[in-house]
């Protein structure tokens, strides 16, 4: 009976999470928060010279409010929406620590390395 009742509650966690829709609702019809397709990404190389993304928000073909962020090592990250310039005085934001950030139209993103250079890779969410 044990058995039965683990199984048929493992079976119903299935239902639910497949019946999901791409609109960002659950099966119950309930918005689901932070819920977002991948869009195109960008990627580029960052050292004490910072990676240079600038206008990649708005030559996006899709309209996005929100993008994640990575580095591949830790670094400190600027957003403006002017060309940002990073500094060590910015956020750091560790390695391979995914960050998702709002942003406008014309948002510029930048990363410059913390202790030793690696990839900003920004993936823009629709």
């Amino acid at each position: 009976m044990r058995k039965f009742i683990i199984t048929a509650i493992a079976v119903a966690a299935v239902a639910f999470t497949a019946h999901a829709t791409e609109q960002g609702k659950d099966a119950r019809g309930f918005i689901m928060q932070n819920v977002y397709h991948l869009g195109p990404a960008f990627n580029n190389v960052y050292t004490t010279t910072q990676s240079d993304l600038h206008g990649i928000i708005s030559s996006a073909a899709t309209p996005t409010k929100a993008v994640m962020v990575v580095c591949t090592t830790a670094c400190h990250l600027a957003q403006s929406t002017s060309p940002a310039t990073a500094t060590t005085a910015n956020f750091i934001l560790p390695a391979n620590t995914p960050l998702i950030l709002k942003v406008v139209k014309g948002d510029s993103i930048r990363a410059v390395q913390f202790s030793s250079g690696g990839t900003l890779s920004v993936v823009i969410l629709k």
